[in-house]
């Protein structure tokens, strides 16, 4: 007989038995606010096979336990958790509850698929311009050609704290080199768990803590579709093979 499991969205705090099949659609570790050095604890974002997602925790006296044995984007079946109600102001998921891992969690990892992976929420430009589309409270993926960069800037905040920690200039630093080098395919990135600043009449996104992540991976799935998606079409295969014939913005504007 097939094990049933819970969706996401029927967990409630009332018991601990609960029994989930899941993917982890991000893992990081979160860093004490006084000591950047010490983890507290390593969180995770849990998927289920109808999209439902829910926020994870591992305490720090569990770490050494689960950190060797569960991977970002791999598939689990997860058992027993302390359930708690959270309702962070910027939420990562619709569901507002989190599950703990307790002494009595089990974790086993499934080789056999149940169900595909699809691990990003997707937000266009025109959505993140749309303050009634997208608000500051809500965590978002993007994927996007990089045209261009800033030089990282040193910022302290008001009680002396460097913030590089919060993944500004991690992300710069990444992208540096890759803009750099002789590139002929233009640069794709997911911005994953990123959130929508407003601020002196002008939006821009930014990473939010260390859930925020930048992927690179040229064959993730989504960035080899987008990159697709850019540089198809007579113009571009015409530039491929040398045949394009160099004009003058007159002549292109004569021809059109």
């Amino acid at each position: 007989m097939a094990e049933r499991f819970d969706l996401l969205s029927h967990i409630h705090p009332r018991k601990m038995h609960w029994c989930i099949q899941v993917y982890v659609i991000r893992m990081y570790e979160v860093p004490s606010y006084d000591d950047p050095s010490v983890i507290n604890s390593i969180d995770m974002i849990l998927q289920d096979s109808q999209g439902g997602r829910i926020h994870s925790s591992i305490p720090k006296k569990l770490m050494d336990t689960w950190r060797p044995i569960i991977k970002e984007f791999h598939m689990y079946n997860m058992r027993n958790f302390m359930v708690m109600d959270k309702r962070p102001k910027v939420r990562a998921t619709q569901i507002r509850r989190t599950l703990s891992f307790c002494n009595r969690t089990e974790v086993q990892e499934v080789d056999l698929l149940a169900f595909p992976l699809e691990p990003f929420t997707f937000r266009t430009i025109s959505d993140i311009l749309n303050p009634a589309v997208v608000t500051e409270t809500e965590l978002f993926d993007i994927v996007a050609e990089v045209v261009g960069k800033e030089d990282a800037r040193e910022f302290t905040t008001s009680k002396g704290l460097d913030t590089k920690r919060m993944g500004r200039i991690t992300c710069v630093d990444k992208i540096t080199p890759l803009m750099t080098e002789d590139r002929v395919e233009p640069l794709i990135v997911v911005l994953q768990f990123f959130r929508v600043n407003q601020w002196d009449g002008k939006t821009s996104i930014q990473s939010h803590f260390d859930i925020s992540k930048v992927c690179f991976d040229a064959s993730l799935k989504d960035i080899v579709e987008f990159r697709n998606s850019q540089s198809s079409g007579p113009g571009i295969e015409q530039l491929r093979r040398g045949q394009a014939e160099p004009k003058t913005i007159e002549d292109a504007w004569n021809t059109t």
